[in-house]
Protein backbone atom coordinates (compact mmCIF):
# COMPACT_ATOMS: atom_id res chain seq x y z
CA UNK A 1 0.00 0.00 0.00
CA UNK A 2 1.36 3.13 -0.70
CA UNK A 3 2.02 5.39 2.18
CA UNK A 4 0.08 8.32 1.04
CA UNK A 5 -3.10 6.31 0.84
CA UNK A 6 -2.49 5.07 4.52
CA UNK A 7 -2.15 8.71 6.37
CA UNK A 8 -4.62 9.44 8.34
CA UNK A 9 -2.76 10.62 11.82
CA UNK A 10 -4.48 14.14 12.58
CA UNK A 11 -1.13 15.66 13.69
CA UNK A 12 0.81 15.09 10.36
CA UNK A 13 -0.39 18.60 7.77
CA UNK A 14 1.46 17.58 4.84
CA UNK A 15 1.32 14.13 2.45
CA UNK A 16 3.92 11.89 2.40
CA UNK A 17 5.66 11.43 -0.83
CA UNK A 18 5.62 7.35 -1.79
CA UNK A 19 9.03 6.18 -0.16
CA UNK A 20 10.48 4.01 2.44
CA UNK A 21 9.76 5.62 5.78
CA UNK A 22 8.89 9.12 6.78
CA UNK A 23 9.71 10.59 9.58
CA UNK A 24 10.01 11.87 12.69
CA UNK A 25 6.54 13.15 12.27
CA UNK A 26 7.46 15.86 14.69
CA UNK A 27 9.76 17.57 11.98
CA UNK A 28 5.95 18.00 10.09
CA UNK A 29 3.84 18.76 12.66
CA UNK A 30 2.60 23.17 12.93
CA UNK A 31 4.56 24.70 15.66
CA UNK A 32 1.97 27.59 15.35
CA UNK A 33 -1.49 28.09 15.85
CA UNK A 34 -1.59 31.05 13.78
CA UNK A 35 0.63 28.99 10.56
CA UNK A 36 -2.03 26.16 10.82
CA UNK A 37 -4.99 28.64 10.25
CA UNK A 38 -3.00 30.76 7.23
CA UNK A 39 -2.49 27.11 5.32
CA UNK A 40 0.73 26.30 7.25
CA UNK A 41 2.22 30.10 6.61
CA UNK A 42 3.98 32.09 9.30
CA UNK A 43 4.08 35.53 7.95
CA UNK A 44 7.97 36.18 6.93
CA UNK A 45 8.92 39.27 9.67
CA UNK A 46 6.10 38.30 12.37
CA UNK A 47 8.01 39.66 15.31
CA UNK A 48 6.59 36.34 17.73
CA UNK A 49 8.85 34.06 18.70
CA UNK A 50 7.09 31.18 16.87
CA UNK A 51 8.99 32.66 13.48
CA UNK A 52 11.90 30.27 15.12
CA UNK A 53 9.83 27.03 13.71
CA UNK A 54 9.42 29.12 10.26
CA UNK A 55 11.69 32.35 8.65
CA UNK A 56 13.85 32.91 11.36
CA UNK A 57 15.56 35.37 9.03
CA UNK A 58 13.47 38.27 10.74
CA UNK A 59 14.84 37.12 13.70
CA UNK A 60 16.40 40.66 14.85
CA UNK A 61 13.03 42.03 15.29
CA UNK A 62 11.51 38.70 17.26
CA UNK A 63 11.25 39.04 21.14
CA UNK A 64 9.31 37.32 23.35
CA UNK A 65 8.17 33.57 24.04
CA UNK A 66 5.36 31.63 22.79
CA UNK A 67 3.69 28.26 23.53
CA UNK A 68 0.78 25.91 22.28
CA UNK A 69 -0.52 22.18 21.93
CA UNK A 70 -2.17 20.77 19.23
CA UNK A 71 -4.67 17.34 19.69
CA UNK A 72 -7.08 14.60 18.47
CA UNK A 73 -8.01 12.70 21.23
CA UNK A 74 -6.33 12.03 24.78
CA UNK A 75 -3.59 9.66 22.95
CA UNK A 76 -2.48 12.48 20.26
CA UNK A 77 -0.88 15.45 21.41
CA UNK A 78 2.22 17.89 20.34
CA UNK A 79 3.76 20.56 22.36
CA UNK A 80 5.87 23.45 20.89
CA UNK A 81 7.33 26.61 23.18
CA UNK A 82 10.01 28.77 21.73
CA UNK A 83 11.76 31.98 23.00
CA UNK A 84 13.87 34.89 21.96
CA UNK A 85 16.24 37.97 23.28
CA UNK A 86 18.32 40.67 21.85
CA UNK A 87 22.05 38.92 21.67
CA UNK A 88 25.46 40.33 20.29
CA UNK A 89 24.21 43.34 17.75
CA UNK A 90 21.32 40.34 16.83
CA UNK A 91 19.02 37.59 18.54
CA UNK A 92 19.40 34.57 20.23
CA UNK A 93 16.38 32.12 20.56
CA UNK A 94 15.63 28.73 22.04
CA UNK A 95 12.82 26.56 21.08
CA UNK A 96 11.32 22.51 21.88
CA UNK A 97 8.84 20.50 20.52
CA UNK A 98 7.54 17.33 21.38
CA UNK A 99 4.93 14.77 20.16
CA UNK A 100 3.30 11.56 21.44
CA UNK A 101 1.13 8.94 19.67
CA UNK A 102 -0.48 5.68 19.43
CA UNK A 103 -1.10 3.00 17.01
CA UNK A 104 -4.24 4.33 17.07
CA UNK A 105 -3.00 7.58 15.58
CA UNK A 106 -2.10 4.67 12.22
CA UNK A 107 1.24 7.84 11.53
CA UNK A 108 2.92 7.06 8.48
CA UNK A 109 5.51 5.68 9.90
CA UNK A 110 4.01 3.45 12.45
CA UNK A 111 3.30 1.49 9.11
CA UNK A 112 7.42 0.74 8.38
CA UNK A 113 7.62 -0.73 11.91
CA UNK A 114 9.14 -3.98 12.73
CA UNK A 115 5.91 -4.37 14.74
CA UNK A 116 3.42 -1.80 16.65
CA UNK A 117 4.48 0.42 19.14
CA UNK A 118 3.25 -1.59 22.66
CA UNK A 119 3.84 2.32 24.31
CA UNK A 120 3.12 5.49 22.61
CA UNK A 121 5.66 6.96 20.64
CA UNK A 122 7.49 9.65 21.90
CA UNK A 123 9.31 12.45 19.86
CA UNK A 124 11.30 15.28 20.96
CA UNK A 125 13.46 18.10 19.43
CA UNK A 126 15.48 20.87 20.80
CA UNK A 127 17.35 24.29 18.56
CA UNK A 128 19.02 26.98 18.89
CA UNK A 129 18.89 29.94 16.31
CA UNK A 130 21.05 33.09 15.71
CA UNK A 131 19.87 35.64 13.77
CA UNK A 132 21.27 39.19 12.33
CA UNK A 133 21.04 41.75 10.04
CA UNK A 134 24.02 41.79 7.71
CA UNK A 135 24.26 44.77 4.50
CA UNK A 136 20.41 44.70 4.39
CA UNK A 137 20.02 40.96 4.47
CA UNK A 138 18.36 38.90 6.81
CA UNK A 139 20.14 35.87 7.62
CA UNK A 140 19.62 33.52 10.70
CA UNK A 141 21.25 29.82 11.44
CA UNK A 142 19.72 27.19 13.36
CA UNK A 143 20.78 24.48 15.17
CA UNK A 144 18.31 21.52 16.11
CA UNK A 145 18.86 17.85 18.22
CA UNK A 146 16.21 15.26 16.96
CA UNK A 147 15.13 12.52 19.18
CA UNK A 148 12.76 9.70 18.48
CA UNK A 149 11.71 6.36 20.62
CA UNK A 150 9.36 3.90 20.12
CA UNK A 151 9.10 0.66 22.81
CA UNK A 152 12.89 -0.13 23.51
CA UNK A 153 13.89 1.77 20.63
CA UNK A 154 15.77 4.97 20.10
CA UNK A 155 17.33 7.25 17.50
CA UNK A 156 19.08 10.65 17.68
CA UNK A 157 20.43 12.94 15.21
CA UNK A 158 21.14 16.63 14.61
CA UNK A 159 20.02 18.86 11.96
CA UNK A 160 20.76 22.44 10.44
CA UNK A 161 18.13 25.37 9.27
CA UNK A 162 19.43 28.28 7.11
CA UNK A 163 16.81 31.19 6.64
CA UNK A 164 17.22 34.25 4.67
CA UNK A 165 15.14 37.19 3.70
CA UNK A 166 15.11 40.79 2.42
CA UNK A 167 12.22 43.32 2.09
CA UNK A 168 11.28 43.96 -1.54
CA UNK A 169 9.11 47.11 -2.32
CA UNK A 170 5.73 46.29 -0.39
CA UNK A 171 6.52 43.07 0.41
CA UNK A 172 8.75 40.85 2.90
CA UNK A 173 10.30 37.81 0.94
CA UNK A 174 12.36 34.71 3.58
CA UNK A 175 13.88 31.72 2.29
CA UNK A 176 14.31 28.62 4.30
CA UNK A 177 15.68 25.52 4.42
CA UNK A 178 14.86 23.26 7.45
CA UNK A 179 16.16 19.94 8.50
CA UNK A 180 19.41 19.80 7.02
CA UNK A 181 20.96 16.89 8.29
CA UNK A 182 21.69 12.67 8.00
CA UNK A 183 18.82 10.16 8.62
CA UNK A 184 17.85 8.55 11.86
CA UNK A 185 18.70 5.28 12.84
CA UNK A 186 15.79 3.98 15.32
CA UNK A 187 16.59 0.18 15.91
CA UNK A 188 16.87 -1.47 12.40
CA UNK A 189 14.70 1.15 10.92
CA UNK A 190 16.25 4.27 8.88
CA UNK A 191 14.30 7.26 9.35
CA UNK A 192 14.86 10.15 6.96
CA UNK A 193 14.71 13.22 7.93
CA UNK A 194 12.03 15.83 6.76
CA UNK A 195 14.00 18.08 4.25
CA UNK A 196 12.25 21.03 3.33
CA UNK A 197 12.69 24.17 1.06
CA UNK A 198 9.71 27.32 1.24
CA UNK A 199 9.86 30.25 0.11
CA UNK A 200 7.30 32.93 1.83
CA UNK A 201 6.07 36.36 0.88
CA UNK A 202 3.70 39.03 2.92
CA UNK A 203 3.08 42.47 3.36
CA UNK A 204 4.82 43.93 6.63
CA UNK A 205 1.35 45.05 8.07
CA UNK A 206 -2.31 45.08 6.95
CA UNK A 207 -3.81 46.93 4.63
CA UNK A 208 -6.66 49.10 5.25
CA UNK A 209 -10.01 47.71 4.18
CA UNK A 210 -12.49 49.39 5.82
CA UNK A 211 -12.38 49.25 9.13
CA UNK A 212 -10.78 45.91 8.83
CA UNK A 213 -6.65 45.04 8.34
CA UNK A 214 -6.11 42.77 5.54
CA UNK A 215 -3.05 40.89 5.84
CA UNK A 216 -2.51 38.11 3.05
CA UNK A 217 0.56 35.72 2.56
CA UNK A 218 1.98 33.13 -0.09
CA UNK A 219 4.07 30.53 0.62
CA UNK A 220 5.62 27.43 -1.77
CA UNK A 221 7.45 24.35 -0.24
CA UNK A 222 9.23 21.13 -1.89
CA UNK A 223 9.48 18.71 -0.12
CA UNK A 224 12.14 15.77 -0.19
CA UNK A 225 10.12 13.03 -2.57
CA UNK A 226 9.85 16.26 -4.97
CA UNK A 227 6.63 17.44 -3.08
CA UNK A 228 5.44 20.44 -4.28
CA UNK A 229 2.87 22.38 -1.98
CA UNK A 230 1.93 25.86 -2.51
CA UNK A 231 -0.34 27.70 0.07
CA UNK A 232 -2.22 30.99 0.55
CA UNK A 233 -4.02 32.55 3.44
CA UNK A 234 -5.55 35.66 4.75
CA UNK A 235 -5.84 37.33 8.27
CA UNK A 236 -8.38 39.99 8.95
CA UNK A 237 -7.74 42.36 12.05
CA UNK A 238 -10.30 44.21 13.83
CA UNK A 239 -9.69 47.30 16.51
CA UNK A 240 -12.42 48.74 18.22
CA UNK A 241 -10.33 50.01 20.84
CA UNK A 242 -6.52 50.98 20.20
CA UNK A 243 -4.23 47.77 21.75
CA UNK A 244 -6.77 44.94 21.61
CA UNK A 245 -7.10 43.36 18.29
CA UNK A 246 -9.13 40.79 16.97
CA UNK A 247 -8.55 37.95 14.37
CA UNK A 248 -10.31 35.78 11.66
CA UNK A 249 -7.88 33.98 9.56
CA UNK A 250 -8.04 31.12 6.78
CA UNK A 251 -5.80 29.62 4.76
CA UNK A 252 -5.35 27.25 1.87
CA UNK A 253 -3.07 24.79 0.26
CA UNK A 254 -2.93 21.69 -1.57
CA UNK A 255 -3.89 18.85 0.35
CA UNK A 256 -2.15 15.83 1.64
CA UNK A 257 -3.53 12.47 1.86
CA UNK A 258 -6.27 12.26 4.87
CA UNK A 259 -6.51 16.32 5.13
CA UNK A 260 -8.71 18.98 3.68
CA UNK A 261 -7.68 21.32 1.76
CA UNK A 262 -9.09 24.41 3.84
CA UNK A 263 -7.85 25.74 7.48
CA UNK A 264 -9.25 28.53 9.61
CA UNK A 265 -8.86 30.05 12.59
CA UNK A 266 -8.92 33.07 14.99
CA UNK A 267 -7.24 34.82 17.37
CA UNK A 268 -6.78 37.57 19.62
CA UNK A 269 -3.85 40.24 20.73
CA UNK A 270 -3.85 42.68 23.89
CA UNK A 271 -1.34 44.54 24.59
CA UNK A 272 1.78 42.17 24.80
CA UNK A 273 -0.30 38.86 25.07
CA UNK A 274 -2.03 37.35 22.49
CA UNK A 275 -4.11 34.11 22.48
CA UNK A 276 -4.53 31.81 18.72
CA UNK A 277 -6.98 29.39 17.80
CA UNK A 278 -6.91 27.24 14.79
CA UNK A 279 -8.11 23.92 13.01
CA UNK A 280 -7.86 21.84 10.16
CA UNK A 281 -10.57 19.39 8.80
CA UNK A 282 -9.77 15.51 7.55
CA UNK A 283 -11.51 13.06 6.08
CA UNK A 284 -13.55 10.81 7.54
CA UNK A 285 -15.04 13.76 9.39
CA UNK A 286 -12.27 13.95 12.15
CA UNK A 287 -10.72 17.49 13.00
CA UNK A 288 -7.40 18.49 14.32
CA UNK A 289 -6.89 21.77 16.62
CA UNK A 290 -4.70 23.69 18.05
CA UNK A 291 -4.22 26.55 20.72
CA UNK A 292 -1.10 28.83 21.05
CA UNK A 293 -0.48 31.87 23.32
CA UNK A 294 2.20 33.99 22.83
CA UNK A 295 4.01 37.56 24.83
CA UNK A 296 5.90 40.23 23.43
Amino acid sequence: MRLRAILVCPLLLAAAPAAAQQAPLLLRLPASARALALGGILPPGSADAEALFYHPAYAAQTTGIAGGAQWLGADTVAFAFAGAVEWLGGTIGMAARSASYTDDCRCVWIQVLPAPPQVPVSERSAQLTYGRTIEGLRLALTGRYVDQRWNLERGAGWAVDVSAGRPLGPLRLALTAQNLGPDLDVGDVTVPLDRRILVAAAPPGGAPLGPLDLLPTLQATWERGERFTPAAGVELGYWPVAGRTFFLRAGLRRPGAGERAVAGGAGFAGDRIALDYAFLPLTGGRVTHRIGLRWR
